[in-house]
C-alpha cells in the first residue's frame, strides 16, 4: 500500500464507524422512541439534558405521555424537577399547532418567597415539548381551569 492511502483508509473507517453509531443511536428501538429532556442543574442552575426511551403511541397521546414523563423529574440526582410539587397533566390536546395543556396545582410555587419561578419553569417545560415535537408552535398552559399568563 502507498503511504498516502493508509491515512485515507483510517479516516474512512473512523467516519463510517461514526455514521453507523449515529444511525443506530437515533433509530426507534422495539416500539420506543428516543426523547431529549431538559432540566436545571441543582447546583449551577445550567440547563442539562437526559435521553429517555418512551413507548411510541399515536397522536396527542404521545405528547401527553412525554408531558407526564417530564413531570416525574430527572433520573440524575444532580438535576432538579421542573416544577416543585407533585403534579400531573389534567388535559392535553393539539389544535392548529397550539398545544393546550392543563397541569394540576402542584406546578405553583409553594410560597411567594421560595425562590421558585413559575415563568422560568414553564419556559423550560415548553422548550422540552417544542424540541421533541416539531408540530407544536405554541403551548398554552392552564391550571385550575384558568390560562396561565406569561
Amino acid at each position: 500500500m502507498k503511504k498516502k492511502t493508509v491515512p485515507f483508509l483510517i479516516v474512512l473507517i473512523i467516519f463510517l464507524a461514526v455514521v453507523a453509531i449515529e444511525i443506530v443511536r437515533f433509530l426507534p428501538l422495539n416500539g420506543k422512541h428516543r426523547y431529549i429532556c431538559f432540566f436545571k442543574d441543582a447546583i449551577s442552575g445550567r440547563t442539562i439534558y437526559e435521553t429517555r426511551l418512551l413507548e411510541s403511541v399515536q397522536g396527542v397521546d404521545n405528547i401527553r405521555l412525554f408531558a407526564e414523563e417530564l413531570l416525574l423529574g430527572p433520573f440524575s440526582h444532580k438535576a432538579k424537577r421542573i416544577f416543585p410539587g407533585e403534579c400531573h397533566v389534567e388535559f392535553c390536546f393539539l389544535r392548529d399547532g397550539v398545544l393546550y395543556l392543563s397541569l394540576s396545582p402542584g406546578i405553583l410555587p409553594r410560597s411567594p418567597n421560595s425562590g421558585e419561578n413559575l415563568n422560568e419553569s414553564l419556559k423550560l417545560y415548553e422548550k422540552n415539548l417544542r424540541r421533541n415535537f416539531r408540530n407544536i408552535r405554541q403551548v398554552k398552559f392552564f391550571c385550575n381551569n384558568e390560562e396561565i399568563k406569561r
